[in-house]
């Protein structure tokens, strides 16, 4: 689980500008999950998925980035690496949470 912890935390750091289009990288993350949902058990998965809420929603503010995170999510989701619930749960700790 470590190893997935890191690649993340190293993904997360490169998001330092909210001016970037942080797509790519948000897609990164979720390659990791992706990844990791294979392998890992549940409540290791849960932890690292935990970790990975700040960095997936990281400058999340307008309509225009909610868009982008949706559009990962909706891949996730796809995926069945998040349920419907857990889209709901990294919906709800983005910014545009307040006009949801």
């Amino acid at each position: 689980m470590n190893q997935y912890m890191v690649q993340i935390a190293a993904i997360e750091v490169q998001m330092i500008d909210p001016e970037d289009d942080l797509l790519p990288m948000r897609k990164a993350i979720a390659n990791v999950l992706k990844k990791a949902h294979q392998k890992l058990s549940a409540g290791a998965f849960a932890k690292l998925l935990d970790q990975a809420i700040p960095a997936l929603v990281k400058y999340c503010g307008c309509a225009e980035d909610f868009e982008k995170l949706e559009h990962v999510l909706d891949d996730l989701y796809d995926h069945q690496v998040i349920d419907s619930k857990g889209y709901q749960d990294i919906e709800s700790h983005s910014a545009c949470n307040r006009w949801l």
